[in-house]
């Protein structure tokens, strides 16, 4: 994923950050991409890691949704095989809320 939004003209550290902290209302979440200034969360998904974690993803989801994120969730599955169709997706919100500021 970082090299693929990197191919598509985003700067680590400039545009967006790996493993960004956000601690908010005494909770902290790392998310795994984040686009800070557009507060986009960008979520990669393993089966495993999914199956287990749901409920408490949905909680999280909602929480960083309450405080303004858009939480962009994605699976190892997508990812592999449509990597193209993820980062449009990923590109057409950047531009969208980029476009609001």
């Amino acid at each position: 994923m970082l090299e693929g939004l990197e191919d598509i003209g985003f700067k680590e550290d400039e545009d967006f950050v790996v493993q960004y902290p956000v601690k908010e209302a005494g909770r902290m979440y790392i998310l795994d991409f984040a686009f800070p200034e557009e507060k986009i969360d960008i979520e990669c998904d393993g089966r495993y890691w999914h199956k287990l974690r749901s409920k408490k993803d949905k909680e999280r989801d909602e929480f960083l949704r309450s405080k303004g994120w858009c939480v962009l969730r994605f699976n190892d599955k997508e990812i592999k095989e449509n990597l193209e169709e993820v980062l449009e997706t990923i590109k057409s919100k950047v531009m969208e809320l980029r476009s609001k500021l």
